[in-house]
């Protein structure tokens, strides 16, 4: 019994001690991803939160009446020696900002002048903090004229106005772990005293009506005609009457080939966590995409005729059944977007409107254009806020039937230099169509 007790040995002091190393090296490399894993987390986090703040505060300013749209003038604005500051991009003594930030920004996106108006601006001049509770920092603003002349005085408000004012907003984060660069957000808003970029007659002093009785041109007393619709874009088909809450990446959308999907009056929700960013053509490889939708390169913007068997080559969305008629004449297109997988391409717009009768089987289509006017464009490599108008009908305006529906189409003209990415309904990427009739 002594022998056969002797031979069923145990582990040995050192196999103990080689044993416990081995765990102890385990659990610390755990500890050590797990620690990796919390910082990425609480990364995504801060920047997120910052996002959201920067889209919250891009919202308060478009509400502001055109003339309150500049810095308030109680400070001159400062630049910073800092390059993760958003002054640091101030120059000339504080009177132009370089908008555009990358470091191969093309040559035509260039500092712009400062819209500062002391009577009237309602745009703070000074940084000012923010604290939702868990992140904290500070919130810059600043206001440009968009104008190709380099003259701030183009985007005073009234009837000699000639450009758009550009509205950055830029939110910073110091808690540690934290994105140490800005977040930046930036739209242009236009005067709603022009119209396309003339003087809307309206508000013309060299304006005048003919009485009818007499026939003796008068001063004018009534506003023009029309009204404006903006139309949200969503992820949700049109066999919906409203936008429903999307679960997840997908692959494209048949809305070439089978159901377009729905733009709504509402624009999308801002809940207090920001959803992710989901891929709405997941199907689609061979590049990098933040989310969105991939939106191939199709035919011409005028005179070609779009695929109608490939979805991946357009977008279409529609409008509800409309309860009443409604004239269409001009439009105005804000999208967030990039080039697929962050090329460096020119690129054009193709965008076309369609009367759609409630089956959604025949579209008619009513005017199609590229986008901008002027022709090709060195497209954003990030997912910037880009913001286009145009006149469609020169000689007047269409009108969709009650019962019909509106119908966006968008495609990169074949001459582009490489595929879009378009994102949309989500809280920080609300893309939208304005109609005026």
């Amino acid at each position: 019994m002594l022998a056969r007790a002797r031979s069923q040995s145990g582990f040995t002091t050192i196999e103990l001690l080689l044993a416990m190393m081995i765990t102890s090296v385990g659990i610390i490399s755990l500890v050590g991803t797990l620690d990796v894993s919390r910082r990425a987390t609480t990364y995504s986090e801060m920047k997120e939160v910052a996002s959201h703040m920067a889209e919250q505060q891009m919202e308060e300013l478009r509400a502001l009446d055109y003339a309150e749209v500049a810095l308030d003038g109680n400070v001159v604005p400062s630049s910073s020696a800092d390059p993760g500051n958003p002054a640091f991009y101030l120059a000339g003594g504080g009177t132009t900002y370089r908008w555009d930030q990358r470091d191969n920004a093309p040559a035509s996106h260039v500092a712009e002048p400062v819209v500062i108006d002391a009577a009237n601006g309602e745009v703070e001049s000074t940084a000012e903090a923010w604290d939702d509770g868990r992140v904290h920092g500070q919130i810059y603003r600043y206001v440009t004229c968009a104008t190709t002349t380099g003259e701030a005085d183009d985007c005073d408000s009234g009837p000699d106005t000639s450009a758009y004012k550009r509205v950055i907003v830029a939110v910073t984060v110091e808690n540690a772990m934290g994105p140490s660069m800005p977040i930046m957000a930036s739209t242009l808003v236009s005067d709603p005293d022009l119209a396309n970029g003339d003087v809307n007659p309206d508000n013309d002093p060299g304006t005048f009506c003919t009485d009818p009785e007499t026939g003796e041109e008068v001063e004018c007393h009534e506003s023009a005609d029309g009204t404006v619709s903006t139309w949200y874009l969503y992820d949700t088909p049109a066999t919906n009457s409203t936008r429903q809450e999307i679960a997840g990446s997908h692959a494209t959308h048949a809305t070439i080939t089978g159901t377009p999907d729905l733009m709504g009056i509402d624009p999308t929700p801002s809940p207090l966590v920001t959803p992710p960013l989901y891929n709405y053509s997941n199907e689609i490889t061979g590049g990098t995409t933040p989310g969105g939708a991939v939106i191939r390169r199709d035919t011409s913007c005028t005179g070609g005729t779009p695929t109608t068997t490939d979805d991946t080559k357009g977008h279409f969305w529609v409008t509800p059944a409309l309860t009443t008629a409604m004239a269409v004449s001009d439009v105005a297109l804000s999208i967030d977007t990039q080039t697929f997988n962050g090329a460096t391409a020119d690129a054009l717009l193709c965008v076309a409107l369609y009367d759609v009768p409630g089956s959604m089987a025949s579209p008619t289509l009513l005017a199609s254009k590229g986008l901008p006017q002027s022709g090709l464009m060195n497209w954003p490599t990030t997912a910037e806020n880009e913001a286009f108008v145009t006149e469609l009908y020169e000689a007047g305006s269409a009108t969709i039937a009650a019962g019909h529906r509106l119908g966006l189409r968008i495609w990169p003209s074949s001459s582009s230099e490489a595929d879009i990415v378009v994102l949309y309904d989500h809280p920080n990427h609300i893309s939208y169509l304005q109609v005026s009739g």
